[in-house]
């Protein structure tokens, strides 16, 4: 049956920790196997390698809400992980529990965890219940994944991500040393519950810039790596970005009004390249255009633009023509079943690309990439258009160092 993870923060809560006890046991009776440390009060760095791994492979979540465990910085980590999952694979099933009267939808969106409030209706309420003691919280809780059958892991992108960059890195030389850069500790390194090489590629995919790129260098040095950095490094070096930002590009992605428009602070366009491959765990059923430079072009720089973009996007659903559009995107959509992204860069925007391009081309994702004064200007300004923002912003010192580092990684 179905792994499921449970996402807790018992410390000094009685009825919370019996909560979770309670439920690891009715999903027990389901077939179901929990995903839970009942010994944990507040995870160390000795646990994180295996909660990393937990959070990446599980099938489904519950995530239990205290008004005391939403301020815990692992807690908002777990969630902000499960969220973004869940928004890449519409199958998983993700329970967030709100097991306290002053804990509400509305304080976990004031607090950045608007991404575990996937499906609202899965929120679970004390209102919801007739039993609210330990018993029933379970019961209630398990009842969601009654029948529950995990799927293809095909189907996952994360899953995918982590399993590929485990393929690369099994049986490299350098591990011990990228494990020290990453911070995983030594009894994690010799747990034989999972091998090294998954251990570093748990904690690869969500450490920081200057770890990140110590990790890379040191398992670059395996001769048999090396000739496969061309397609590890795009894998890792986008991990710096923040993923909160993915409930609100696939909210955008999934609505029905159209044109679908993004927008993004940021001061290079290749950045929210990068940030694309990170929220799509560079699942390449996503198709990604742009962005595109008029560099090079002759004296029409705006035409040959938008030309430009025309044709990466008839190239990238397979026709030589418009006329083609319509049937070829439809048959996309059904062999991929992911949407389309086009980013359009500053030169692209002060030019008027978007507006020519949302009403020539439909079921496309326009991501705006640029400083607020250009994306208020040629976006914000225009009511027929409204973007929405992709929050959290990016820090600027953060994207100069990502940015520096992944530049570096491209050109080992």
């Amino acid at each position: 049956m179905a792994q499921i993870f449970i996402s807790h923060s018992a410390n000094c809560d009685e009825f919370a920790a019996s909560v979770r006890d309670a439920v690891a046991a009715e999903l027990c009776k389901l077939g179901h196997t929990p995903l839970v440390d009942a010994k944990l009060i507040d995870p160390g760095d000795r646990w994180r390698a295996k909660l990393l791994s937990w959070l990446g492979v599980c099938h489904g979540a519950v995530l239990l809400f205290t008004s005391r465990a939403i301020y815990r910085d692992w807690v908002r980590a777990e969630a902000t992980i499960i969220g973004w999952r869940a928004w890449l694979d519409p199958e998983m099933r993700v329970v967030p529990v709100l097991l306290e009267a002053d804990v509400s939808s509305a304080s976990l969106d004031e607090l950045g965890l608007k991404p575990v409030q996937v499906r609202d209706i899965q929120v679970l309420k004390a209102s919801d219940l007739d039993d609210t003691s330990a018993g029933g919280w379970a019961k209630a809780i398990a009842q969601r994944f009654a029948g529950y059958e995990p799927h293809s892991a095909s189907k996952d992108p994360m899953s995918r991500w982590l399993k590929l960059v485990d393929t690369y890195l099994h049986g490299n030389q350098f591990l011990e040393e990228a494990a020290e850069y990453l911070g995983i500790p030594e009894l994690d390194r010799v747990d034989t519950s999972q091998p090294l090489s998954r251990t570093v590629a748990d904690r690869l995919l969500q450490s920081g810039v200057v770890a990140i790129e110590q990790a890379v260098l040191e398992l670059a040095n395996d001769p048999d790596l090396k000739p496969k950095l061309r397609a590890f490094i795009p894998l890792v070096n986008c991990a710096w970005l923040p993923a909160e930002m993915a409930h609100i590009l696939f909210e955008v992605a999934s609505s029905n009004n159209a044109p679908r428009v993004a927008a993004v602070q940021v001061l290079k366009p290749t950045t929210a390249g990068r940030l694309l491959n990170r929220l799509t765990c560079c699942d390449n059923r996503y198709v990604i255009i742009g962005p595109i430079s008029s560099i090079g072009t002759g004296a029409d720089e705006e035409g040959e633009l938008l030309n430009r973009y025309v044709s990466a996007i008839l190239r990238a659903v397979g026709v030589d023509s418009e006329a083609e559009w319509a049937a070829a995107i439809q048959s996309l959509k059904r062999a991929r079943e992911r949407p389309v992204f086009v980013i359009l860069g500053t030169e692209a925007l002060e030019t008027g690309v978007l507006h020519r391009l949302a009403g020539r081309f439909g079921d496309l994702v326009f991501v705006c990439a640029g400083t607020k004064e250009t994306l208020d200007k040629a976006v914000g300004a225009m009511a027929v258009l409204p973007a929405v923002e992709l929050t959290p912003r990016l820090l600027k010192e953060l994207e100069a160092d990502g940015a520096a580092m992944a530049g570096r990684l491209d050109a080992i």
